[in-house]
């Protein structure tokens, strides 16, 4: 339930909902001048990777507007260090009462603040520094799906006993393989709740292709790996000292000092006590042995979407039919699995540094991919197009590769 601090005559900060970032009253705080500064990296308790000051990328904000016409002000955030900052220069705002998301610009000041100028109509705006997808929007949308065609399960729970959403379209075919698509296992990355609900919509659609493409295989959609995470407004991990969800094996970073970095330090892995969400993931892909598999993400890096952990083969197959979003400013990344082991110097992935897709791909030999879709310049219709575009991509790929 939200919670409220009155930093104007007429306008509030709202703050302890769903998602929100700042979560606690402790990071909203008053300069010298007697102004208010929303500190998103603010955790009550000391934290690891992302969740260490300045590390993450969750803003998410709610202000609302009493006094019944248009309000003007800004609204500072400090990130308390300077790192990525040159990625956090824009934002999105949504009316409560309106439809899409719109990205807006945020002036940097000094090396760690931004601040938003925003005319505010009467009511609640939602601010962020990327569009909502929190719990109760996930759970709304999975409920929404028609029962007939669409099979929805619980894969487990979270360690706050939140549900992990599993979502099932399957083929009329008994031979069909298993398609896995994975998404939210970093908090702050809410690209693939919208690509999720792009899917759905597709594979749900009467397109002769998803006909085609459903013949061929039963698709599983995980919209949110991470419910905790997103609900307390972490930046990455299931807590702050919590996992990093996609890590087969429970770890996260501690930040060291070190000399001989530009920032002043380095991050190190430490292995995390065994996390509910974490094992509610890994038996659900041991269980569903997927053929193809797909893990969402999105970083805040504003020219590049990226294609990550995929055999060179079927890069160059996904590249044929998904070609780089050059209307959207984005150029396209590529790390094959090969040059993740050339960097390593070795031929095989040690197990405690491995992702899922490599994971299943030493013990399943499935074809996986993960992708990075930030989200500058796009707003949400072109992000569920994005999703779409993804999935179609890598289930030719795969039928081209396998000969399915």
């Amino acid at each position: 339930m939200s919670k409220k601090v009155k930093i104007k005559s007429g306008l509030e900060v709202l703050y302890g909902f769903d998602g929100s970032s700042p979560h606690y009253r402790e990071g909203i705080k008053r300069d010298k001048k007697g102004n208010y500064i929303l500190y998103p990296g603010y955790r009550r308790l000391k934290g690891m990777d992302e969740e260490t000051p300045g590390r993450g990328s969750r803003l998410s904000t709610r202000l609302q507007n009493t006094t019944g016409k248009i309000f003007e002000t800004d609204i500072t955030v400090d990130w308390e260090y300077p790192y990525r900052m040159n990625n956090h220069d824009f934002g999105y705002v949504r009316h409560n009462e309106e439809g899409d998301w719109i990205m807006v610009p945020g002036y940097r000041q000094g090396d760690t603040r931004i601040i938003y100028r925003l005319a505010l109509k009467p009511g609640i705006t939602h601010l962020g520094l990327l569009p909502e997808y929190n719990c109760e929007d996930c759970e709304r949308w999975v409920k929404g799906l028609p029962s007939k065609e669409v099979k929805i399960s619980v894969a487990g729970h979270s360690r706050e006993k939140r549900p992990i959403w599993l979502v099932r379209i399957p083929s009329s075919n008994p031979e069909a393989l298993n398609y896995m698509v994975q998404t939210r296992d970093h908090a702050y990355e809410t690209a693939g709740g919208y690509c999720c609900q792009g899917m759905a919509e597709f594979l749900l659609s009467e397109d002769p292709l998803s006909s085609y493409l459903r013949s061929k295989f039963n698709f599983y959609l995980m919209p949110m790996s991470n419910p905790d995470g997103v609900y307390n407004g972490m930046s990455r991990l299931t807590w702050e000292r919590g996992v990093n969800m996609h890590m087969v094996n429970p770890s996260a970073v501690k930040q060291v000092a070190s000399s001989l970095s530009p920032t002043g330090f380095k991050m190190e892995p430490v292995m995390q006590p065994p996390d509910a969400a974490h094992t509610a993931v890994k038996n659900t892909l041991d269980r569903i042995r997927p053929a193809v598999y797909m893990n969402i993400h999105n970083w805040t890096n504003k020219f590049f979407d990226a294609m990550m952990d995929v055999e060179e083969s079927i890069a160059d197959r996904i590249l044929q039919h998904m070609p780089p979003d050059a209307e959207r400013y984005k150029r396209m990344r590529v790390t094959t699995i090969h040059d993740k082991l050339k960097e390593l110097k070795s031929t095989h992935f040690p197990r405690n540094c491995m992702f899922w897709e490599l994971y299943l791909k030493d013990e399943y030999n499935t074809i996986g991919a993960v992708f990075e879709f930030p989200w500058f310049g796009l707003d949400a219709r072109m992000m569920r197009e994005k999703g779409r575009n993804a999935l179609v991509a890598l289930a030719l790929a795969a039928i081209e590769e396998r000969q399915l």
